[in-house]
């Protein structure tokens, strides 16, 4: 049985479930929300229509082709038609609308674009630009660090900044790792990195929970995990962006090229499914023509 719920409500409704029930990360559902709200804002501006139940085909149709007359990246129509189709989806599967809505919203085909990575070369020359360039010992110490976790340990910078001190299982040889969507999993930590984070908990004079903290104290955060790495990468690459997710990237990119199984990679950076991993087989195959084409007397 169908229900008279407003557009809004029901966004409202979606929104919720994304977040207790599919526990999607915080930016994805910010961008959901405001995709769906502006979808809601066209169809009440448009046609004055504000009941869930009166949406039809038409409607989906005429928003479509608004969307392709604005000036937007395919990338972002694609989003937003993904984002009205999960909700409509949503609002049928619980009873909220008769009728499935989504065979007409049809996203863009879209180019994904491979991202940079930074070679081996340039990776070894981080430890002797922080040595080197930083503002003082705590600053070296800390950047060694960030280095470490974020290259060896394939990880997030939201994921880095909210690492704690028991999460980390000197022992073993583990990190335990809160992803996206709250998920759990242990990632392994080469002992290097376990004996610098060993010296610098010995040598921070400020107690805390979290397991990188900045020098007054406070968890560590994400603008400063990005100024430092833009700061140091800056020295030692010319690459067009200096982001923290950049070293995930190399990260997982140098793990396929030394012949890492791609199930392993998938554990070890957290990702749900695998065809997200294995944008890193195309990297690795564009490498390939690369040297070869800078290299081989026959390219």
């Amino acid at each position: 049985m169908t229900s008279q719920k407003t557009i809004r409500q029901v966004i409202e409704n979606f929104i919720l479930d994304l977040q207790h029930v599919k526990r999607y990360s915080l930016n994805t559902i910010n961008s959901y929300r405001i995709d769906l709200f502006q979808f809601s804002d066209y169809i009440q501006e448009e046609y004055g229509l504000y009941s869930i139940v009166d949406l039809s085909l038409s409607h989906l149709k005429r928003y479509m082709v608004y969307l392709h007359t604005q000036e937007l990246k395919k990338a972002s129509v694609a989003r937003k038609i993904v984002a009205l189709r999960s909700c409509l989806n949503f609002a049928h599967m619980h009873d909220i609308i008769p009728n499935d809505l989504t065979h007409v919203l049809q996203a863009p085909p879209v180019k994904r674009k491979l991202p940079e990575v930074l070679n081996r070369a340039e990776i070894d020359k981080l430890p002797n630009a922080i040595q080197d360039l930083a503002s003082n010992e705590t600053e070296k110490e800390l950047a060694v660090i960030i280095f470490e976790l974020l290259y060896g340990c394939s990880l997030r910078v939201s994921e880095l900044c909210s690492l704690r001190v028991h999460d980390v299982d000197f022992q073993k040889g583990f990190i335990r790792v809160f992803g996206k969507g709250s998920k759990v999993r242990s990632t392994p930590i080469g002992s290097d990195s376990l004996q610098l984070l060993k010296d610098y908990l010995q040598n921070r004079k400020t107690s805390s929970e979290f397991l990188l903290i900045t020098t007054t104290g406070r968890q560590l955060y994400p603008r400063m995990v990005q100024r430092l790495v833009q700061k140091y990468i800056s020295l030692v690459s010319e690459i067009s962006k200096k982001s923290p997710h950049i070293l995930r990237h190399s990260s997982a990119t140098h793990m396929l090229d030394n012949n890492a199984d791609l199930l392993a990679i998938q554990k070890i950076l957290g990702h749900a499914n695998l065809s997200t991993t294995q944008i890193y087989t195309r990297i690795s195959v564009e490498r390939l023509k690369s040297v070869y084409k800078k290299s081989h007397p026959k390219s």
